[in-house]
């Protein structure tokens, strides 16, 4: 139960967008053509959800943890967010009418995933350095 609270305590910014992508991936639109201003718009915006996902994650394991581990980094904002994505598409084909199971938006969160973990190695590793909340407990 502790652990379950520590994620809650450490990513508040990742579970919220978490929330986010599940109520965007599952809300009937009003009309398609208001929120399609050119074709495969939706792509875009696929990538950016996903995207932004794995660049919270970045930042709230490096703002939450003082020594790095880049296996449970990589679990958690490249793996978490590849097998979110996938239950998504899951879920759109199988509880809603609405939305499809569609290949190129999986393909376009993974992406935008694989971006922003090439993005975050570069910039927000640096950005952080070794600056934590945490102090080294010996």
């Amino acid at each position: 139960m502790n652990r379950f609270l520590n994620i809650f305590r450490h990513y508040p910014v990742s579970l919220l967008t978490f929330c986010v992508i599940l109520y965007l991936s599952l809300y009937k639109p009003a009309g398609k053509s208001a929120l399609m201003m050119f074709a495969n718009m939706d792509k875009i915006a696929h990538f950016l959800m996903y995207a932004t996902l794995s660049t919270v994650l970045w930042c709230e394991y490096y703002g939450s943890h003082y020594k790095v581990k880049y296996w449970r980094l990589l679990l958690s904002s490249f793996v978490l967010p590849v097998l979110f994505s996938w239950f998504m598409e899951y879920l759109q084909e199988k509880l809603t009418t609405y939305r499809y199971n569609d290949p190129y938006d999986l393909l376009s969160n993974v992406l935008g995933v694989v971006f922003a973990n090439i993005f975050c190695f570069f910039v927000v590793r640096r950005l952080y350095g070794n600056r934590s909340k945490k102090k080294e407990t010996r």
